[in-house]
């Protein structure tokens, strides 16, 4: 604190509330620190400028001394007096005062700070309230009041660096939101923002945040806000263009457009008003989508319709982004990775449209109005497409009988036999992530691999596919899904074609699509399918006309109309189920016998339920000649596997799919599409789907799961130079073509159908991205999105299960019975507890001795995990073993010990009964196991811990009668902690 000591000193007094020491006699100077009011203090007087200032000593906070200034009078800044002299003490003497100095005037007592009149400040308490603001504060400290004047109640400070938040207020910012009345009885916060007028300067200064940018698009960047920035420009400098300003819109994001492909471009924000505040630069570079030209046709959605131009932005056609999220198959957030609108933006594409849009505004008014002709018959002579779709069925199957089940054939057996099973759905390798990702899984040559659909659209893709994933597993069980049925006009093929194609790859290639065995006890059956609008309760196509799959060309000769686009048509998923109906005929009647028996099995635990109990394990099967069956389709079988958005009822499945798989005798259906997982069971079935998806769907699944069996061999993925290349793709679609080219047989016309003939390109619907059409969809048809929840999450009927677990190293076997609604974790406890030592929290758990089971995994999801038996690591599963475990007296003043042999699966109970058989003592109390605090005391181990590796315990309770040789020092006594 300021000290007296050097000459020509004085005393004053605070009389202001607070009055700030600065670094030089300046009010614009740096601020050192402050005194309060009623403090008394030394210094020197000095006159700079007419204005008298007190020198002072001042104490910084490193301690150092330094001298400092005080302003002793404020009148000149509206403040009034600061400080005031009092009388001296004793001291050096004072300075003698000029002659021409008038006679010092008595001193009076201080006069009173005066009040801000609060009426006048009305301008600013009852203000309209303003958008929040960040602000810095630029000098040392600036001073917090209760009202907006310098003459109220200082409540506060802030220091330099400070980010402050408040409401601009005609020169203040107010910190605190309050009401009108609050503030005029000050309780508000307000700090002055310019101090010019009191030559002080800015206090505080604008602060420009630098855009955040969240995604980058070919002509556009996203940008994100932490608070409204409504107030603000943003100003964009391109690398190729001008530069040019835009007015930050409301909410938490804007896009900005107007960009060029693969280009840099600076932005920045500048708050608005009359002296401009810039914010920091912030650089980025757009992504590399190549311009869209009129030769490279529209692009496919995620749901398979094609779109066209933007309606929100100059966008001339729809780019898919890849690095879309599908939460639940609900597309809505994906995006045009040209422009960055929503996909809903971009209209169906239709080739009016696109011939309107080549044609200028003027030339489309100057044309003249022609009268509308009748459709020309589609001939043989037409394209190739419109032939396709116009030959009869019959002549379509004559490439499908080859590839069917022979009639009366028995489902056949593979050349090797394999022993596990696992399944995958959705590949979509087409996207350069997933291709990837294929080929770092790793090898696997005794499994077979259930592929449920949805590969890619390219047949050249779908090839690579197959081949890439022939060299990691044993074998490829497959089913088409509705992507590899999308077609153009240009390729000349309907769906159907396409499917012929594929199937024919996958003939020449080895991967399977017709039933057969994989060993003696499990078989694989591929079902065909398509979806209807009867797999959910309550639903049907007029409730949600949704436009889906519209990238696909259906013959009509299958659909009965004339709608080769619309997907939606029943006739297409009957035409699919008939495909089946050989392959269901040669069902064993071990696979309908053992499916007989679990449905008995589901219909008593259904039961023990409903009433609380826990049923006895499943028994082994009776007869030796039942058959595990997994069926396989794309599509949804039935609505207990499907929780997703209403809308989407009418194209995840149909009901048939369910009845054809229980006449399969399935005990697991394997299914794709709706891109949800799900693994349940239901009336005997389990239902699974385990997609991988899309690069960043919410329910990417990695790796395949297994569904049956054990892997007994797994290798690593070896290093890819280049994808494997297609060879078969091309030649195959090309003979196709070339049979639809020279086929004589009479083409039909084109029937009528639900569309307008004219333009069946035209959709007229609800929108599929439409959320609030979605949840009138579920009020309309009584949708429970919370039991739905429940009945999802619901766990299955608590049964007693036998599990087999082997040791990795010794071969050590332990057989459990235990409920299948136990974790884990919980199992592990079980194994220590049986085996009488270990620690769970080191016992690893697997079902080939590489991948680790979870903790918080429940046995009920591992039904068919575990039914080839555990393999454990981390826990000797040997019988017990004497061993020698030496107990030491803990507090006796002479070092005692007894040693006593026992097994070593023994618990502290079972040492403490030793024990006291040994020193022949009658009461177990005065035989205690302790160990050493930290604070000096000792802690009793409880009587159900497992000895395990411990061979020296610390014991109380009476002295140890026996001592043996090398006994421990009392120092060692005294540092062994157990």
């Amino acid at each position: 604190m300021p000290t007296a000591g050097y000459a020509g000193t004085s005393t004053w007094k605070v009389v202001h509330s607070r009055v700030i020491i600065r670094k030089t006699p300046s009010t614009t100077a740096n601020i050192l620190g402050f005194q309060a009011q009623g403090k008394v203090l030394e210094g020197s007087l000095q006159d700079v400028a007419g204005m008298p200032w007190l020198k002072v000593k001042h104490f910084g906070g490193d301690g150092k001394e330094c001298d400092g200034y005080m302003l002793i009078d404020g009148a000149a800044l509206g403040l009034g007096p600061l400080l005031e002299r009092v009388d001296s003490h004793a001291g050096p003497a004072k300075p003698a005062k000029p002659a021409t100095e008038p006679a010092a005037k008595p001193k009076s007592k201080s006069r009173p700070k005066p009040k801000p009149n609060v009426e006048e400040l009305r301008k600013w308490t009852r203000h309209p309230k303003t958008a929040a603001l960040r602000f810095e504060v630029v000098p040392n400290m600036v001073m917090v009041r209760n009202l907006p004047s310098t003459q109220a109640d200082a409540v506060g400070v802030v220091k330099k660096g400070e980010v402050l938040e408040g409401q601009p207020r005609e020169g203040w910012l107010l910190i605190d939101d309050k009401s009108s009345e609050a503030l005029e009885n000050g309780e508000g916060r307000w700090i002055l923002l310019d101090g010019k007028d009191l030559g002080l300067g800015i206090l505080l200064r604008p602060q420009v945040p630098a855009p955040i940018i969240t995604k980058k698009y070919a002509t556009s960047v996203q940008l994100s806000f932490d608070s409204d920035m409504s107030k603000y420009y943003l100003e964009v400098e391109p690398e190729i263009g001008e530069c040019f300003r835009t007015p930050c819109s409301q909410g938490k994001s804007m896009i900005v457009h107007g960009l060029h492909p693969d280009s840099h471009v600076r932005l920045r924000f500048i708050v608005r008003g009359k002296e401009e505040t810039y914010g920091e630069w912030e650089a980025v570079e757009t992504a590399d989508v190549p311009n869209w030209e009129e030769a490279d046709g529209p692009c496919i959605d995620l749901l398979g319709n094609k779109r066209g131009n933007c309606q929100q932005c100059s966008c001339k056609c729809f780019a898919l982004e890849e690095n879309v999220v599908s939460l639940n198959m609900d597309v809505s957030d994906s995006r045009c990775a040209r422009c960055g609108c929503n996909v809903a933006a971009h209209v169906i594409w239709t080739e009016k449209a696109s011939q309107a849009k080549a044609e200028s505004p003027s030339a489309q008014k100057q044309k003249m109005p022609v009268a509308a002709k009748p459709v020309p018959v589609v001939s043989p002579e037409a394209a190739l497409n419109d032939k396709a779709i116009s030959l009869p069925k019959e002549t379509m199957l004559k490439r499908w009988r080859p590839l069917d089940t022979k009639p009366s054939e028995a489902w056949p057996r593979l050349s090797k036999d394999f022993s596990e099973v696992v399944v995958w759905s959705d590949l979509h390798s087409d996207m350069g992530k997933n291709m990837t990702h294929l080929k770092q899984l790793p090898v696997c040559q005794d499994t077979v691999l259930l592929l449920a659909g949805d590969i890619a659209s390219s047949l050249e893709v779908i090839e690579t596919s197959f081949r890439l994933l022939q060299a990691k597993f044993g074998a490829i069980f497959y089913v088409p899904g509705n992507h590899e049925l999308w077609v153009s006009k240009k390729d000349g093929l309907s769906s159907v074609h396409k499917f012929l194609a594929i199937l024919e790859i996958c003939e020449e290639l080895g991967v399977h699509t017709r039933p057969a065995f994989i060993n003696s006890e499990c078989a694989v059956c591929p079902l065909f399918s398509w979806y209807k609008d009867n797999l959910v309760d309550g639903f049907s196509r007029n409730l949600a006309d949704i436009p889906f799959d519209m990238q696909t060309q259906w013959p009509w000769d299958i659909t009965g109309r004339g709608d080769t686009n619309d997907a939606q048509q029943p006739e297409i998923a009957d035409f699919f189920l008939s495909l089946n109906e050989r392959r269901i005929a040669a069902t064993p009647a071990g696979a309908l016998t053992a499916l007989k028996r679990a449905e008995a099995d589901a219909e008593e635990a259904r039961q023990a339920q409903l009433e609380g109990k826990v049923l006895p394990p499943l028994a082994k099967a009776q007869d030796e000649n039942e058959i595990f069956v997994v069926t396989m389709s794309h599509f949804v079988p039935r609505q207990e596997c499907y929780p997703g958005p209403r809308r989407l009822c009418g194209v995840m499945g149909c009901r048939e799919i369910e009845k054809q798989a229980r006449a399969c005798g399935s005990r697991c259906h394997v299914f794709g599409h709706s891109h949800i997982s799900c693994d349940r069971q239901v009336d005997g079935i389990r239902y699974v789907q385990h997609p991988l998806g899309y690069p960043n769907d919410y329910h990417r699944q990695s790796e395949p799961k297994t569904v049956w069996g054990t892997c007994k061999s797994r290798q690593e993925a070896s290093a890819l130079v280049k994808e494997p290349e297609s060879k078969l793709a091309k030649e195959i679609a090309k003979a196709i073509l070339d049979d639809i080219r020279v086929c004589t047989d009479k083409c039909l016309e084109r029937p009528p159908g639900r569309w307008n003939q004219e333009d069946p390109d035209t959709y007229s619907s609800n929108n599929i991205f439409d959320r609030k059409e979605e949840l009138k969809l579920r009020e309309s048809m009584g949708y429970d999105a919370k039991k739905m929840a429940e009945l999802w999450s619901a766990p299955p009927p608590v049964r007693e299960v036998e599990v087999q677990v082997t040791h990795f190293q010794d071969g050590n076997q332990l057989s459990l019975c235990i409920p299948n609604n136990l974790l884990v974790r919980q199992l592990k406890e079980r194994i220590v507890e049986e085996v009488g030592r270990g620690n769970p929290a080191k016992i690893v758990l697997s079902t080939s001795g590489e991948n680790a089971l979870n903790d918080d995994v429940a046995l009920s999801s591992l039904d068919s995990e575990i039914s080839g038996g555990l393999i454990a690591m981390g826990i000797d599963m040997s019988k017990g073993k004497t061993v020698k475990v030496k107990l030491v007296h803990a507090a006796s003043d002479s070092p005692q010990s007894l040693t006593i042999s026992i097994l070593d699966t023994a618990t502290m109970l079972d040492v403490r009964k030793e024990v006291m058989n040994r020193l022949g003592e009658s009461s177990i109390s005065k035989c205690k196991l302790v160990k050493r605090l930290a604070t000096g005391g000792f802690q009793g181990l409880a009587d159900g811990d497992r000895l395990n590796a411990k061979r020296e315990l610390l014991f109380l309770g009476r002295d140890l009668l026996e001592s043996t040789s090398g006994t421990s020092t009392k120092e060692e006594l005294l540092s062994l902690h157990v």
